[in-house]
C-alpha cells in the first residue's frame, strides 16, 4: 500500500477519499493490535480458546462464537435431559465446632463497673450493653 507523491490524483476529492480509506484500514489494525493485547495479557484462566489448527484466532467473531456456543449448550441439554439418573439422598455431616465435653467445668466470670460509673454525668443511669458467650 505504499504509494509515492508522483502517483498521487491532483483531485483534493480524491485525496481525501484515500486518507478515509487509509484511516478505516489503520482503525482496523488497531482494534486487532488491541484485541490481541487482550488475550495476549489477560490471566491465563481467561485466555481464548484456538479455534483451528493453525494456532490463529479468529477475530470479530463474537456473534457466530455466541451463536455456536449456545447450539451447543441446546444439545447438551438435550442429551443431559435423556441421561438422567435418580440418585437417593444423603445426609451430611454438620461442619463447624464441635461443643466441649459437658464433664469439663463451667467458670461463670462476671466483669462488672464500680456503682459509682453506672450513672451518666447527666444523672441519667447507664444500662447493660451486650454480654459475650464463649466456651
Amino acid at each position: 500500500m505504499a504509494m509515492d507523491a508522483s502517483s498521487l490524483p491532483d483531485s483534493p476529492d480524491a485525496l481525501k477519499a484515500i486518507i478515509a480509506d487509509r484511516d478505516s484500514y489503520i482503525s482496523q489494525l488497531e482494534e486487532q493490535v488491541r484485541l490481541l493485547k487482550a488475550l495476549h495479557y489477560q490471566a491465563k484462566s481467561e485466555k481464548a480458546k484456538l479455534r483451528n489448527r493453525e494456532g490463529q484466532f479468529n477475530l470479530f467473531d463474537e456473534a457466530e462464537l455466541a451463536a455456536m456456543q449456545l447450539e451447543k449448550q441446546a444439545e447438551e441439554m438435550d442429551s443431559a435431559a435423556e441421561e438422567l439418573e435418580e440418585v437417593a439422598a444423603h445426609v451430611r455431616k454438620k461442619r463447624g465446632r464441635r461443643p466441649i465435653s459437658s464433664d469439663l467445668p463451667r467458670v461463670d466470670r462476671v466483669h462488672d463497673i464500680a456503682d459509682e460509673d453506672k450513672t451518666c454525668p447527666c444523672g441519667c443511669a447507664l444500662s447493660k450493653i451486650g454480654e459475650e458467650v464463649s466456651e
